[in-house]
């Protein structure tokens, strides 16, 4: 996976995130489940390249896991919502953003 689809692939994700949160955040910013709502949005992007993929090549499904990987570890949102501890593999010593 070359840098040029990593980086449109991160600035996609963040459109998308800003887009879900302005389309969910005002039914949500009183549900107990709050937490479980929005962690469905980074479970249901990643889902959506993986079954991209799927029927493609091996190499395919590894390009869209390590898309999924790269573009979410480095959202500050994923990391609290998911618990992500400092040193953990999912939490980057800097964060990047493409934008």
């Amino acid at each position: 996976m070359s840098l040029e689809r990593i980086a449109l692939s991160m600035a996609a994700f963040q459109v998308a995130l800003e887009a879900s949160k302005v389309q969910a955040l005002p039914r949500l910013e009183n549900a107990w489940d709050e937490p479980a709502w929005r962690q469905t949005f980074f479970v249901k992007y990643c889902q959506t390249l993986c079954a991209r993929s799927a029927t493609g090549s091996g190499s395919a499904w590894v390009d869209a896991a390590l898309a999924c990987n790269l573009v979410v570890m480095h959202s500050p949102e994923f990391t609290r919502l998911f618990r992500c501890e400092t040193g953990e593999p999912m939490v980057p010593s800097q964060y990047c953003s493409a934008l």
